[in-house]
């Protein structure tokens, strides 16, 4: 209590003076007490606001910004998108919820709230404009006025307003409500919403002051790194190409496309629309069958779906990018900046033909080591794959794993799978200039001791008939 106060009190007080005066207590005695308790401070309803939306997990947290705890009873949301505007939260789906001073509270849209009184399913407090997704919405909270309803029509009973919408796409209905948001001066003004992405992680307000009238300015929004998306594996057996996610948030990989290349096509490139409505959840995998026999499940989409491929998938001289759209919507194959995975690979660095169309803006968006730089296969490996421990941005060939179930063929000195009048340059510098020599001359994708045909656990010229009859048959006859 103020010392003003007390002294308009002294008049009361001195007229019962006698009676404090027998508990041992003076006026000012009293006025002294008065003002050891601290002032209470009268809730602020505003001081609830929307702190943050996740789209990943769907869910919505409001926090009390306050010093005051805050019966939300009757409080209500109204929300709207693109299609959808004035849908209602139940007028009883918040009573008996207390957020205290300091503290939030959770709304989950898909139902799966954890236990606790902070969290809420969306089904308890029922209408809102669905999906809660990163396009066109805009949502109002009220708390109820002197009546004790809410009453939508009446912008002073706002509590907070926040609107968003992936930037240059149609807006809709998602302004329904914003222009009394604006009015009592919660929201900037119409038009304004903060920028997204199709597959932006979450929105976080940013305002440290705990300020009331927000825009745009006010919001962080999390974007995932699109190059999180890499090429995890290629089997060429199965016709199968995976995609993985390394980072923590969702990617949408709609207006994502391919260019690729081999010895004899260049500029294959995948249809603007083939991967819409895809999305590749954190630390997960999407395949692409090129064979079109892709399993039921969102995981798996076929080829033909996705559009041109450079074709067979093979061992053989290709290379392939993997691009994501600009802001704008659209891919620009000459962008450096919009390639999120490359790789190439041919049968022991001979013969790239036209594999390397794309390799230099590769290079030079720091994706791939140098041009000229092959992953190893043979005529006979069955699958590549990225074994890069630390989710690495630039690769070479070290980064990737070949496998060759004939690697250790008898007589592929050469080791591309096959025996045969090939393989005899590779088995003389095998046998003259030892291990060394013939891991630099062939790469070394296989094991040395395929021209070991003897087995006799050493490469000299006792190896040499039944090297020659190896050529001639096209396999190692028994020694």
């Amino acid at each position: 209590m103020r010392s003003d106060v007390c002294l308009s009190l002294r008049p009361t007080i001195w007229r019962k003076s006698r009676r404090f005066t027998r508990l041992g207590l003076s006026a000012a005695c009293l006025c002294a007490t008065l003002l050891a308790y601290p002032t209470v401070a009268a809730a602020d309803n505003r001081d609830v606001q929307i702190r943050s939306i996740d789209f990943n997990a769907s869910t919505l947290e409001l926090h009390n910004f306050g010093v005051t705890d805050i019966d939300l009873s009757g409080w209500r949301f109204c929300s709207h998108d693109l299609d959808q505007q004035r849908v209602y939260s139940s007028s009883s789906g918040f009573n008996g919820v207390l957020i205290e001073a300091g503290t939030s509270i959770t709304i989950y849209f898909n139902n799966d709230a954890p236990p606790g009184a902070d969290n809420i399913n969306r089904s308890q407090l029922v209408g809102f404009a669905q999906p809660l997704d990163q396009d066109a919405y805009g949502i109002q909270l009220y708390f109820p006025g002197t009546s004790g309803f809410v009453s939508f029509n009446d912008s002073s009973l706002i509590a907070d307003h926040v609107q968003w919408n992936v930037l240059g796409d149609p807006t809709g209905t998602s302004e329904a409500r914003t222009a009394q948001a604006v009015a009592t001066g919660l929201w900037t003004g119409t038009g304004k919403f903060v920028s997204t992405n199709n597959d932006s992680a979450r929105i976080d307000l940013t305002d440290a002051s705990n300020g009331r009238l927000h825009g745009p300015t006010d919001y962080a929004v999390t974007n995932p790194d699109y190059r999180d998306v890499q090429i995890r594996s290629i089997d060429f057996d199965a016709g199968t190409l995976e995609l993985f996610n390394f980072g923590p948030n969702h990617i949408n990989l709609s207006g994502w496309r391919f260019c690729s290349h081999d010895f004899d096509e260049q500029r294959q490139y995948t249809n603007p629309t083939g991967l819409d409505g895809v999305v590749i959840e954190s630390n997960s995998s999407f395949t692409i069958h090129f064979n079109n026999d892709a399993p039921i499940g969102m995981d798996n989409i076929n080829r033909l779906q996705v559009g041109a491929f450079a074709l067979p998938l093979d061992p053989d001289a290709y290379g392939i990018q993997l691009y994501f759209p600009a802001l704008g919507g659209n891919v620009s194959f000459l962008n450096s900046d919009l390639i999120a995975d490359h790789l190439q690979w041919n049968i022991n660095g001979q013969g790239a033909g036209l594999a390397e169309t794309r390799t230099t803006l590769a290079v030079a968006a720091g994706l791939w080591t140098i041009v000229g730089d092959f992953i190893a296969t043979s005529a006979a490996s069955t699958r590549i794959d990225l074994d890069d421990p630390l989710n690495g941005r630039l690769h070479g060939p070290t980064d990737y794993s070949v496998t060759d179930p004939q690697g250790d063929l008898c007589g592929d000195a050469n080791c591309d799978g096959v025996v045969n009048i090939n393989d005899i340059d590779s088995w003389v510098i095998a046998a003259l200039e030892g291990e060394a020599a013939w891991q630099s001359a062939t790469g070394g994708s296989c094991d040395f001791s395929n021209n070991d045909v003897n087995e006799d656990s050493v490469v000299d010229g006792l190896d040499m008939q039944l090297f020659v009859e190896a050529v001639i048959t096209g396999a190692c006859p028994l020694p």
